[in-house]
């Protein structure tokens, strides 16, 4: 078991809603395990340095009902 599923299990199990910060290499692993993207932050770093462009994205798993998709949270 990855550490990410680990981590979401118990937070399953404590039905708590999962928000994280990833960085684009990462964003395939949250959104296999579930994860929705909720805003993403993308910047040319070519200004100062960088070969390509950086991004944050910001996404969050819902607590799921029994019987249900999941719960969408108002914002």
């Amino acid at each position: 078991m990855s550490l990410v599923q680990a981590g979401l299990r118990a937070a399953e199990e404590a039905r708590l809603e999962t928000c994280v910060l990833a960085m684009r290499a990462a964003l395939g692993v949250y959104t296999r395990a579930g994860f929705r993207l909720l805003q993403k932050v993308v910047q040319d770093a070519s200004p100062y340095g960088g070969e390509s462009e950086y991004g944050a994205y910001f996404l969050v798993k819902e607590v799921k009902d029994a019987g249900e998709e999941g719960r969408r949270t108002e914002d």
